[in-house]
């Protein structure tokens, strides 16, 4: 993996985790996207191998759909925490799972 890739990991995790990345959830289960200024497209998602092991990717697309590269936490090691950090934060963001706690909570404190 290239130092720009690396700091481009780096860079989404750093902007997701400060709510200026937008993701979004996509109709597969555990996988989510968010649209960079119509130029590009990330997804990042979460699969298991055959023996129950869990993974994530990051996939970055061009404007016409097509697979500029991916990076995959089965097979580099070295982005391995990030790209977790990174789903999760995505994850977060796109199921405004922040937000519905608070909610929850809000409502909890009013029950008697």
């Amino acid at each position: 993996m290239s130092q720009k890739e690396e700091e481009l990991v780096q860079q989404l995790l750093e902007k997701t985790e400060s709510k200026v990345i937008p993701w979004e959830p996509t109709a597969k289960e555990n996988q989510f996207v968010a649209p960079f200024r119509g130029n590009v497209t990330f997804t990042v998602l979460r699969y298991e191998n055959e023996y129950g092991n869990a993974f994530h990717r990051l996939i970055m697309r061009d404007s016409e759909d097509r697979e500029m590269f991916s990076l995959d936490t089965g097979e580099n090691f070295v982005v391995r925490g990030n790209l977790e950090k990174l789903y999760k934060a995505a994850h977060d963001t796109a199921l405004r799972v922040e937000e519905t706690i608070e909610i929850v909570l809000d409502d909890l404190r009013k029950v008697s």
